[in-house]
């Protein structure tokens, strides 16, 4: 029966979403393999701006409503000839892989510590609550932390219904919608198909863009599709803007170092803008500035509307904001700071490390593609010098803002740990590949258009055979790297087995248990549990959504008089004692103090 719901509830997200993909095919003439990655990222913006109204729910109503509305006229107007541009393998393969993902992620329990930290409490409160999180919240401590996959998240839910496993079947289809983007470059044919899909697989068995609520991968995946959604309408500049602007003002909001990534992706539209511009005039400008300005108000919002609603928001745990800033590196001595840089230059020269290793390949491989584009004559060669700088520039540019992150941002046991700086210096150095994958695909494309032979199947003429050993290459280094420093079964492991011994199981087992109620505060007794409970409290928070959970070793009353529930995750001679002193069963695993006081 729950099959069948699931199967019902998803059917209907799945139809909502190709209405408005059939819409925006028909009506905005953009690629119907690029509509999916508009219509997530412009449903996330459009719920993210009714969220700051606080009228969340009615819009998203509408939006629920509009799709099938607009794509019923589509229907009568042209028949099922509209639907004929999504009858091709790259649809076909995209909705394969979302419905292999919701069945991969039945049963899912999220174990990760940062997702239980923020991504994953947050998500359960907006969808909860129906809006975003506000001081009554106390759950969500990074209030800081923008809102956008949370967002999309509840769009998807509301109407799939919620779980641990539909959060990330949510998010994950961001991703595959940003691979999907690019299948318009491919004109079909398959090798250059090939060079996509190899670093779609490497980037779902070895990021974190897939199967994840972490958004780093993610950062990376929007960056990607952005240039490959320009690409591809580049000869329609303003087609590519309003193709383009949804997902760059999401991508401002799914982080707060969305904003660099936005710059990675709006420059090149900007200067496609720019020469498109019949005259240097002020509208030609006001176009070219659209696709940072616009992100850069949707950032700014979203700082304004957490300085308003959260008395403290400007200086809670790693916001962005000159308050927090000023207070983390206060709090650091020069000899903290000398110990970070030799361990921040330590981590860049350990090629050893295969992280780091995949760090310096991915720039390799993207200069390595310039000159080869640049030695075929299919690009000049001053062409290929300023894509390089571009590279040296970005690259300076992160590393350098990556460096600050840990002095401004991060406490001083992080900052010397250089805690996550795998993750995340992976989220720019994993846009390399795609940026070579685009590069050759755009400066190639004449040969890509060639008919070929074999219906295209086999390279015909020179050029041909160069985009197909380009592309081969380019395919051979992402499939390789992910089976010589990662596992292919990523893509198809089963979210319950991998859930079997998830922490949150305990917590989940006696809430049914006892019938412990969400939303309660709750003080657990723990006494040769051995439990680290610094980790664990966010563990227990999500399981029962509790707003307040403590632990302690000794039982005391005056301490327990702050708390709904007193919870005996042992049993021992103390916690009989404070049972009958309180009236109640020796033998009871818990204690309901609502009422005893």
């Amino acid at each position: 029966m729950h099959t069948m719901l699931l199967v019902l509830r998803a059917g209907a997200f799945f139809a909502w979403l190709g209405c408005w993909c059939l819409w925006l095919c028909r009506k905005a003439k953009l690629p119907a393999a690029v509509t999916p990655l508009v219509t997530m990222c412009g449903a996330g913006v459009v719920v993210y701006a009714a969220g700051l109204l606080n009228i969340i729910w009615p819009v998203q109503l509408a939006l629920y409503l509009a799709g099938p509305v607009l794509a019923v006229t589509c229907l009568v107007r042209e028949k099922w000839q509209a639907l004929r541009p999504f009858v091709c393998v790259s649809i076909a393969l995209f909705l394969a892989a979302a419905g292999a993902t919701l069945l991969l992620e039945r049963g899912r329990v999220i174990d990760n510590h940062d997702e239980l930290a923020h991504w994953a409490i947050a998500a359960k409160t907006v969808v909860t609550e129906g809006r975003l999180p506000n001081m009554a919240d106390t759950m969500v401590e990074f209030v800081d932390y923008p809102p956008a996959a949370t967002l999309w998240i509840k769009v998807v839910c509301d109407l799939v219904g919620f779980s641990d496993g539909s959060m990330l079947f949510a998010q994950s289809l961001l991703f595959l919608a940003a691979i999907l983007a690019f299948a318009p470059l491919c004109k079909k044919r398959w090798y250059a198909g090939a060079a996509v899909l190899g670093y779609g697989v490497y980037m779902a068995c070895l990021s974190v863009a897939w199967r994840e609520l972490r958004v780093d991968g993610m950062l990376t995946a929007l960056t990607a599709g952005v240039w490959a959604v320009t690409a591809a309408l580049r000869h329609e500049p303003k087609r590519a803007l309003a193709a383009s602007l949804p997902v760059l003002c999401f991508l401002a909001i799914l982080k707060n170092s969305g904003m660099f990534f936005v710059a990675l992706g709006a420059i090149p539209l900007m200067v496609l803008l720019a020469r498109a511009g019949q005259n240097r005039s002020l509208k030609t400008a006001g176009f070219a500035a659209l696709p940072l300005a616009a992100p850069a108000l949707t950032w700014w919002l979203w700082q304004a509307h957490v300085a308003l609603v959260f008395v403290e928001g400007a200086s809670s745990k790693h916001a962005a904001s000159l308050t927090a800033y000023g207070e983390q590196l206060s709090g650091k001595t020069p000899e903290d700071i000398a110990a970070f840089w030799e361990k921040f230059r330590g981590f860049w020269l350990f090629v050893s490390d295969p992280p780091v290793l995949r760090l310096h390949l991915f720039s390799a491989v993207f200069l390595l593609t310039c000159l080869v584009l640049a030695l075929l004559k299919a690009m000049r060669w001053r062409a290929a010098a300023g894509y390089a700088a571009a590279w040296a520039g970005a690259t300076a540019v992160y590393v350098a803002a990556l460096a600050g992150t840990y002095l401004f941002s991060m406490n001083t046991d992080e900052m010397l740990a250089i805690a996550s700086i795998r993750r995340y210096a992976a989220s720019w150095f994993e846009c390399l590949p795609a940026a070579a994958i685009v590069l050759a695909l755009v400066y190639l494309e004449p040969a890509l258009e060639d008919a070929g032979r074999l219906r295209g199947f086999v390279p015909a003429t020179a050029r041909q055979w160069q985009a197909f050993a380009l592309c081969g290459a380019l395919a051979l280094f992402s499939f390789g790297l992910t089976g010589a420093h990662g596992s292919f079964s990523h893509l198809w492991y089963s979210a319950r087995s991998a859930s079997a011994s998830a922490r949150q199981n305990y917590w989940l087992d006696l809430k049914e248990q006892y019938g412990l109620p969400e939303g309660a505060s709750y003080l657990m007794y723990v006494e040769g549990m051995g439990l680290d409970t610094w980790s664990e409290r966010y563990v227990v928070r999500y399981a029962l959504y509790s707003p307040l959970v403590d632990f302690c070793t000794e039982l005391d009353e005056e301490q327990a008089r702050g708390y709904d529930y007193l919870v005996f995750c042992t049993q021992d001679d103390a916690s009989r004692a404070f049972l009958e002193s309180l009236g109640l069963d020796p033998n009871a695993g818990f204690a309901d103090l609502r009422y005893q006081w």
